[in-house]
């Protein structure tokens, strides 16, 4: 899904490639689709020095619709002030206006700045009327809606009579039109006057050669690798909103309020029952977290990637991914909750009766709903017999085409594409099928081999060739199950004794004993490049099982003292976390991922042991909470210590609504060039002296050449 400016862009592309119809019937949706339109059409037009407009608004279509009058001039009294009008938004549409006879008269520009959108060039039906007051960027609709007695034109006017929820004006009046005497319009390359002729400084009629470039013209710029979205005016000003930190050129103590690379405890509104008391469960999932409070219901913020969390469309359109936000799974209660990168599943239970839900990436048929639609609006339901017995589900990290789901009972359940473990479908009755729809179970004799043990465990990783699963048995042997075969893990010339592994994409440990009782670990790293150039990596060989005991140990590491242990990270890099019995934690791999204050760690410096305890601001940990490793997303995973948890290396989970700045905010000059595409938190610009100026955290990419 697209985000421009932290909205959601859910309005329909045509095959001609322009919005079409995206109006719903209700006055939230209608408006939503008018203002993704118009953001839309800014981004996509910024180099034609247009606006989607089509002339100034006549005086009778403000005067004579409703509060229409008197909304505009209230944000524009809010924009001016910088301070929210004291006037009641409930009051009556006489007593409403009145409070602001005069105000558009007087106020700088007039009416001058409200323009009529142009509908065509929008994609948008033509029989509504919209106009846009660019001194403060709020869209209206000539025609009003009634809610709670109340006429409300546009989208913040309805949040505030409807929710409660007051929004500021988006552009501040003189970051827009100027004011003075001078007549500029915003958006507008050069000055013009109100009939559109072109002008000096002085407000003198000249003709086309001498006009003269309006300062305050500007482009909208953004792009799906940053967050935010900048604004660069004619006269070289560059502005910006979003989230603070260096994409924003925030201030230090600005950029240090919102620190991604410490330990923050995780606060809970009071809304959520359970949140004063800790009497609450926290999941990570995939730039996710997920809540279950005292009432066994559950909540959510974060990244919303093929609609992980079952957002119906209105609520898609709306959600931030920084506001916690309770999820519909229909009345009824958490048991169990399975977070994975594509997808979501939640076993619930109400009245006595268990049941599995799951939304999210459908293509393959893997979320076992007996289709292949991917559409789903809502959390589902699948057939699968006793789902309270499930102990864990898994998918791959790389494109998550198949899942798996294990029960306390040892079986082992498969949905999504059957080529993936084409070699236990192939020659069944199955084999005619692309997909397999629906939970089937495998390893048993009928489809696939059944093991001489239990299965106790199963996980996913990459291989070089490719997707991989891993199975452990009751009877501690570790298996590989491909596309084409299954194999049992050698370590050195060993085999079995296996007590836990940790899997994850393209890493992963083992911890097993040897002959003599002895605990070992194993590392497995499996990459077709050279990612790693490091002292621990170098002492590994690639697709094999390495015994890394004197690497621990030369740490001051006692292996029989390890509590926990798991690998994550990306494909360039993997860390790993250590949890000693004491409370203790160590770090293995990039310092960006242990709270230890340290930013970003080039690679080559990467994979020392680090003693987290004794560098970050949490010095004792209970245990450590992870979910199963992305391929492409930053890693989530907590600390729990006592009834608090902790969380690090992502801002917008930290801090949610603290890290955004709503206002526009000036963060360069003199700009000529600016493209808003940002690789590792870095930006750049050229100067109108043709200078390049760049800004970010990695100084790998900013360095003088």
């Amino acid at each position: 899904m697209l985000i421009l400016a932290g909205v959601s862009l859910n309005a329909i592309i045509g095959d001609n490639g322009i919005i079409t119809k995206a109006l719903n019937a209700s006055f939230l949706s209608e408006m939503t689709a008018v203002q993704e339109a118009y953001e839309l059409w800014q981004t996509s037009h910024y180099d034609d020095n247009e606006m989607p407009t089509n002339g100034i608004v006549q005086s009778k279509d403000i005067n004579e619709n409703g509060r229409l009058y008197g909304e505009i001039a209230y944000y524009r009294r809010w924009s001016e002030t910088g301070i929210m009008p004291s006037t009641s938004i409930k009051l009556d549409t006489e007593s409403f206006n009145s409070e602001y006879n005069g105000d558009i008269l007087y106020l700088p520009r007039g009416v001058e700045d409200l323009y009529y959108l142009d509908n065509k060039k929008l994609g948008l039906e033509e029989d509504k009327k919209y106009i846009i007051d660019l001194t403060t960027g709020i869209i209206y609709a000539i025609s009003g809606y009634t809610v709670e007695n109340v006429d409300v034109h546009s989208l913040p006017m309805y949040k505030a009579v409807a929710n409660g929820v007051t929004t500021a004006p988006k552009f501040a009046q003189a970051e827009v039109s100027g004011g003075g005497d001078n007549v500029k319009y915003a958006g507008e390359k050069y000055l013009k006057d109100k009939n559109g002729n072109y002008i000096d400084e002085n407000g003198n009629i000249v003709d086309e050669e001498n006009r003269v470039e309006n300062p305050y013209g500007f482009e909208i710029i953004s792009d799906p690798s940053n967050k935010n979205i900048y604004k660069l005016y004619n006269n070289g000003d560059l502005y910006a909103k979003g989230e603070k930190g260096f994409l924003l050129n925030s201030s230090k103590e600005e950029k240090e309020s919102i620190n991604p690379y410490i330990w923050k405890d995780i606060k809970l509104p009071n809304n959520i029952p359970g949140s004063s008391s800790n009497d609450v469960k926290i999941y990570p999932g995939y730039g996710t977290i997920f809540v279950v409070d005292s009432n066994k219901d559950l909540w959510a913020w974060g990244l919303n990637d093929n609609n992980v969390l079952g957002l119906s469309k209105e609520e898609q359109v709306e959600y931030n991914g920084r506001d916690i936000i309770k999820l519909n799974l229909f009345g009824k209660k958490v048991y169990k909750l399975f977070p994975l990168e594509f997808s979501t599943f939640v076993v619930t239970l109400d009245n006595g009766t268990y049941e599995l839900y799951v939304c999210g990436w459908n293509s393959y048929g893997q979320l076992g709903i007996g289709n292949t639609e991917t559409s789903q609006d809502c959390f589902t339901k699948v057939a699968f017999e006793n789902p309270e017995k499930i102990v864990k589900i898994t998918s791959h990290p790389r494109n998550g085409y198949h899942i798996l789901a294990l029960t306390e009972d040892g079986k082992c359940y498969f949905s999504g594409l059957k080529s993936e473990l084409n070699f236990i479908f192939n020659g069944t009755d199955l084999s005619r099928d692309t997909y397999i729809t629906k939970f089937t179970e495998i390893f048993n004799n009928k489809y696939g081999k059944a093991f001489d043990s239990k299965i106790i465990d199963v996980s996913s990783g990459v291989h070089y060739s490719g997707d991989y699963d891993f199975i452990l048995t009751e009877n501690k042997k570790l298996y590989i199950v491909s596309a084409t075969k299954l194999e049992e893990q050698f370590f050195g010339t060993e085999t079995g004794n296996v007590e836990k592994c940790y899997i994850n994409c393209y890493f992963g440990f083992v911890k097993r004993k040897d002959v003599s009782g002895n605990v070992e670990y194993w590392v497995y790293y499996d990459s077709s490049e050279n990612f790693y150039s490091s002292a621990f990596f170098g002492k590994l060989s690639a697709r094999t099982w390495t015994k890394i005991n004197d690497f621990l140990e030369a740490g001051d590491i006692d292996v029989t003292q390890i509590k926990d242990m798991f690998s994550t990270g990306m494909l360039s890099g993997s860390s790993v976390f250590i949890l000693m019995n004491d409370g203790k934690l160590y770090g293995l791999g990039q310092n960006k991922d242990f709270g230890i204050n340290d930013g970003i760690t080039p690679m080559t410096e990467s994979y020392q042991l680090i003693d987290i305890s004794a560098k970050s601001n949490v010095k004792t940990v209970d245990q450590v909470i992870y979910n199963y490793y992305s391929a492409y997303k930053n890693p989530t995973f907590l600390l729990k210590v006592g009834d608090k948890y902790y969380i690090t290396n992502d801002a917008s989970l930290m801090y949610r609504n603290e890290i955004v700045k709503q206002n526009w905010i000036k963060i360069a000059s003199n700009v000529e060039k600016f493209h808003a595409s940002a690789y590792l938190n870095c930006l750049a610009y050229i100067d109108k002296q043709k200078d390049i100026w760049v800004l970010g955290e990695d100084a790998r990419y900013l360095r003088n050449k």
